[in-house]
């Protein structure tokens, strides 16, 4: 039943995609066409070559056997209807039957190339031997058969170009356009001495062609076809080859007037021509008439100059600019590298300034200002003994007063034996000083805490904002070009892909070295026949020597896209199997022991521990933290430095209190088998091959310390079966002081019989326990993992 439904869904999307169908028939026309064309040019009076070649290096890429072999037959016998052109019929017909034979059978897959050139050499020695023949015949039959050699691999280069609509899409480099401009010449060659309204249609296309060449290309383009199109013509007509000499300078000067735009390019061409054919033989237009120069011009204003672009831009990346993709990602790194350091700037600039905004600190000489001015201005102003206080006994008056508030700021509840004599025997208004004195007091306590605790925000966030500036700083210094763009075995892959009629928009090759390589594809839809697991990895996996997989894809009928998009990656030589087993010390449920295991995107293992300071919910905090971001660092590709660099000043930031924790992490290579081990102020680890245990320590403060720590790494080539043991401090409380630690860890590893990871780690935790009377004195976590061999791989 699903399978009927899923048909049922792969038709309704064919009806409703039409317009593939349409192109389909609209390419198969064009090269049609094509075919009918080249097959009408003939070279030393007899020879057809051309056509054939072509019908050849279709049917390798496009395989388009009946449609284009009726169009080169017929173009065939158009220019010369006779028994010589039965020959040729026969080389169509043997080749078809062949290759397609060839094809069925897998084993026996022949290069189409030498098809075409053993059944050219057979059906013309055939024929010279039916009519008779002397070893200038013979010669003439090798000849051409070298012929059509040559050119179907020159048009095996062409073809790769994919119709779209108006549109030709692929990768258009100058040895491609190069070629594209012998099939045009030769196609244009074929038109002969057609007229319309009296004009030539060569003449007019040709220099149409040069005009269109100019523009999207400038000179060197301009020139190429200019001396490609009149050499073609006169090889293939027999014409003076003076032509080509009026014609290339033509190229040259419209290639050069290209700044000024299309009227330049055209005066330009009109400029060398004439200056070339008058230097010759003292005249104009011997070749080109001033009618047809017209001609061209007009269909050249005619095109949109927007159309033009669409070309021009392609055009210049490969020619002009001679930027590889592998320039354009240098570029764009350094590009992303600039805008971070730049950001970095801005984060310790808001840092400085936030630093200097931070208010002065407050003073008591100020408060008691602002009070004592509070009093005799509320209180004293309107007393009629302020006079007798503030001028005749100021001294005495402020010093009173000053008493009065120490005595309030002291004392919670203020009776009258507490209150200086100098208020009870001469001030009338000691209630109203009391309850203003204690109501300053109230708010300068509140809005002096505010203040500070302001300030104290505002030097954290300066701190916290300098710390993100390096955190930047450093993820800019080490932004780089990971890999390189692998253009030979894009052109590999993308011919097999060709040879079994499999077309791609796009598809790109990039080599991160030590044999990784990643390939991504863009194709169109393949109507359910499930390319994308079947044939593309086969063929990928052939160029490349070593099995593939497909880590991610994108299906137009499952997903509803408009393309397929899929990755693919060499298999790995080596998987890890892994086993856990932890316990948190005793009475707490909840260990300050974080672990992690996972597959990273590069091709390596990821394990790791994490020990949080102290015990419980705070330490499982820190720990989980600290391994939740470098899981993530190491996932999008920075290198194990950056990553735990990132990690320190993160956890420094993330609280004002002292908090670190310890970071165990084991980075296994899965095509080579290297062993990166890395240890923040963690415990030992060890390495398990047979009965043999190696110890491996290393010696640094935990993270979130200090600013600046340091990374030791221990790096061993592993083999299949061995088991690497990590653990937490937990483990390596031995009962017994006399025995170092680590040695009696490496004892009990050393005597596990058991080949499974799991059950190992339960013996070793069991072991530790027991060991210590069943009393955990703190958390206590054991990872192991096991390197094996994949067999599908060898």
């Amino acid at each position: 039943m699903a399978e009927r439904t899923s048909a049922l869904f792969y038709q309704e999307v064919l009806n409703n995609k039409k317009i593939f169908k349409n192109r389909t028939l609209i390419e198969g026309l064009i090269l049609s066409v094509i075919g009918f064309l080249l097959a009408r040019v003939s070279i030393l009076g007899g020879l057809y070559p051309f056509g054939i070649a072509f019908f050849a290096a279709t049917c390798r890429s496009r395989k388009r056997f009946l449609s284009v072999g009726i169009g080169v037959i017929l173009g065939i016998l158009h220019a010369n209807f006779g028994i010589e052109s039965l020959r040729y019929v026969l080389t169509i017909l043997l080749f078809s039957f062949i290759y397609l034979s060839s094809i069925k059978n897998e084993k026996s897959f022949l290069d189409p190339n030498i098809i075409i050139f053993g059944s050219s050499l057979f059906s013309n020695l055939l024929y010279v031997w039916i009519r008779g023949f002397l070893l200038f015949d013979v010669i003439i039959v090798f000849f051409e058969a070298f012929i059509i050699l040559i050119l179907s691999l020159m048009f095996n280069y062409t073809l790769p170009f994919e119709f779209d609509g108006d549109i030709i899409r692929g990768n258009i480099s100058s040895d491609k356009i190069m070629a594209a401009a012998v099939l045009g010449g030769l196609i244009i060659g074929s038109l002969g001495n057609l007229q319309v309204f009296g004009l030539s249609v060569r003449i007019v296309l040709e220099i149409l062609i040069i005009f269109i060449a100019a523009y999207i290309g400038g000179t060197g383009l301009s020139s190429t076809t200019s001396a490609v199109l009149p050499i073609i013509y006169s090889f293939t007509s027999g014409t003076s080859p003076i032509i080509i000499g009026v014609y290339v300078f033509g190229g040259v000067l419209s290639g050069l007037f290209k700044g000024v735009g299309k009227l330049g390019i055209a005066a330009g061409f009109f400029i060398g021509s004439v200056l070339m054919n008058y230097y010759i033989n003292s005249y104009a237009f011997p070749f080109i008439t001033p009618i047809h120069y017209i001609a061209a011009l007009v269909f050249f204003l005619l095109i949109p100059n927007k159309t033009l672009n669409l070309f021009k831009i392609n055009l210049l990346d490969d020619i002009k600019n001679g930027l590889t993709l592998d320039d354009i990602n240098k570029r764009l790194v350094e590009l992303t590298s600039k805008r971070l350091k730049d950001l970095s700037q801005v984060l310790k600039q808001l840092s400085n300034t936030f630093n200097t905004a931070s208010p002065d600190e407050i003073t008591e000489d100020d408060n008691l200002a602002k009070l004592y001015n509070q009093l005799t201005y509320r209180i004293c102003s309107n007393c009629h003994m302020a006079k007798n206080c503030w001028e005749k006994d100021f001294y005495n008056t402020y010093k009173e007063i000053f008493n009065l508030i120490l005595i309030i700021e002291n004392k919670d509840n203020l009776s009258e034996e507490n209150i200086p004599a100098f208020f009870t025997d001469h001030c009338l208004k000691t209630p109203q000083f009391i309850d203003t004195i204690k109501s300053y007091i109230a708010s300068y306590k509140k809005n002096y805490y505010l203040q500070k605790r302001m300030a104290e925000s505002k030097k954290l966030v300066s701190a916290q904002l300098e710390g993100l500036s390096l955190i930047v700083k450093d993820l800019a210094v080490e932004l780089k070009p990971e890999f390189k763009f692998n253009r030979q075995m894009e052109d590999r892959i993308r011919l097999q892909l060709a040879d079994r009629g499999i077309r791609v928009d796009s598809l790109y090759v990039m080599d991160y070295g030590k044999g990784k390589m990643e390939v991504s594809i863009d194709k169109g839809s393949c109507y359910g026949k499930r390319f994308c697991s079947s044939e593309i990895p086969a063929v990928v996996s052939e160029v490349l020597g070593n099995r593939v997989i497909v880590k991610t894809t994108q299906c137009t009928l499952r997903d509803g896209c408009s393309s397929c998009q899929l990755r693919l990656i060499p298999a790995e030589s080596y998987e890890v199997a892994v086993g856990t087993a932890a316990v948190p010390k005793s009475p707490s449920s909840v260990s300050g022991d974080t672990y992690t295991f996972n597959k990273l995107e590069n091709g390596r293992f990821m394990l790791a521990i994490s020990d949080g300071m102290g015990t419980g919910e705070m330490a499982a905090e820190e720990s989980d933290a600290a391994l939740s971001l470098l899981e993530q660092l190491l996932g999008a590709g920075f290198d194990n430095e950056t990553a735990i660099k990132t990690i320190n000043s993160a956890l420094i930031l993330r609280s004002v209190q002292d908090t670190f924790s310890t970071i165990d992490m084991a980075l296994i290579d899965l095509y080579s088998a290297e062993l990166d081990l890395i240890k923040i102020g963690a415990p030992a680890s060890f390495i398990k091959r047979g009965k043999d245990v190696e110890i491996l320590e290393a010696c640094s403060l935990p993270i979130g310390i200090i600013e600046d720590i340091q990374l030791e790494s221990i790096e061993r080539k592993l083999l299949p079966g061995d088991f690497i043991i990590m653990v937490s401090d937990g483990l390596l409380d031995d009962p017994d002081k006399d025995v170092k630690q680590e040695e009696w860890l490496k004892g009990i590893i050393s005597n596990i019989e058991t080949r499974n990871p799991q059950e190992m780690a339960d013996i070793i935790l069991e072991t530790v326990i027991t060991a210590n009377n069943q009393c955990i004195r703190d958390d206590m976590t054991v990872m192991v993992a096991k390197l094996w061999e994949r067999r599908d791989t060898i």
